[in-house]
């Protein structure tokens, strides 16, 4: 029987990556540009939040009746509009735009900041949309394509906090990986979701996500600040395959909605960038089974039958089974 011969963790040599620029920033790259993970993209002086204040219900004629001029500077509790007795106050400190006003609302920004949008991953600038709200970069980077990601998507440098056999200890989750990309092998609980909160790591990467509850579980991450992805589905995955990662550990890297990947950083390779091939099984490789009861499993092909409808397996965690052919979903490159 041929089948795929998966490469969980593929190597892509141009993958088009977008960044979505804010308006208020200034684009710092040109087409054609060849950036580093350092490169400035776009930098500016701007408000970060915006309040908007209903204005229309206040009366038929409610310019008439508004105090502030536009880029004015308010405080909290200062009237913004006023007739007699009846007034709306200013919700926070900060400055006045009333270019929305014939829309019937008034905004109050907050004061504006320096903000430096870095790159994050090398690559060449291959498109900058007309009204530069978008930049694609092309990168060589090593994907793994994911079953689910709950969130928006994030970069941040990746770290691997768990051992070869998809065990994490707890503790390893701290203050050294603030603001990372954490990978926490075969299961990610409502536990590690917390504590990665809970210490500012911004995504987590695992095989499986905790079964009880699923939907208790996808409501949760939903409402937190923080982007999960998961390579094969709900429940303990028992598949120690992405071992290799570990060799791109503090590399940059991106769990990318839009494409539904896993993505790092990987300039220095120079691999194939082929996806798959089809071939037969054959006694020696590694293979994932896909069917229960060893679903997101993988082992070694200890024999065939001679009808080639069956196979002996040494799984990762020690145990000898025998398994249809048919259950295999793909061998696995070592």
């Amino acid at each position: 029987m041929e089948i795929v011969f998966l490469k969980k963790i593929a190597y892509i040599h141009s993958y088009k990556y977008s960044r979505f620029i804010d308006p208020d920033t200034h684009l710092m790259v040109s087409l054609n540009d060849i950036i580093s993970d350092d490169t400035v993209i776009s930098k500016g002086h701007i408000s970060k939040m915006s309040y908007r204040i209903k204005v229309s219900d206040f009366s038929t004629n409610f310019v008439k009746y508004v105090l502030v001029e536009n880029g004015e500077i308010v405080h909290k509790g200062d009237p913004i509009i006023k007739k007699r007795k009846k007034q709306i106050e200013a919700p926070v400190d900060g400055i006045v735009d009333l270019s929305h006003l014939p829309s019937g609302f008034i905004l109050v920004k907050s004061y504006p900041e320096d903000i430096v949008n870095i790159s994050k991953i090398s690559g060449t600038v291959s498109y900058i949309s007309d009204d530069k709200s978008r930049v694609v970069i092309d990168s060589p980077v090593l994907k793994i394509d994911l079953r689910y990601i709950f969130g928006p998507s994030t970069e941040a440098n990746f770290r691997y906090l768990c051992d070869n056999k998809g065990f994490l200890n707890l503790e390893n989750i701290n203050a050294s990986v603030i603001g990372d990309i954490i990978y926490v092998g075969n299961l990610i609980t409502m536990e590690i979701i917390k504590k990665s909160v809970a210490v500012g790591v911004v995504g987590i990467m695992g095989n499986g996500i905790e079964l009880r509850n699923n939907e208790s579980i996808e409501d949760f991450v939903n409402s937190i600040p923080i982007t999960v992805g998961v390579t094969d589905g709900f429940g303990v995955i028992e598949n120690s395959c992405f071992y290799s990662l570990e060799k791109n550990h503090k590399s940059p890297a991106f769990i990318d909605q839009s494409n539904m990947a896993f993505v790092i950083s990987d300039n220095k390779s120079k691999r194939d960038d082929k996806l798959f091939d089809i071939k037969k099984v054959e006694v020696s490789d590694k293979v994932q089974i896909f069917s229960y009861p060893y679903w997101g499993y993988t082992g070694r092909v200890n024999s065939i039958n001679s009808i080639g409808k069956e196979c002996n397996l040494n799984l990762d965690n020690g145990n000898n089974v025998n398994i249809q052919i048919d259950d295999i979903v793909g061998i696995i490159e070592d």
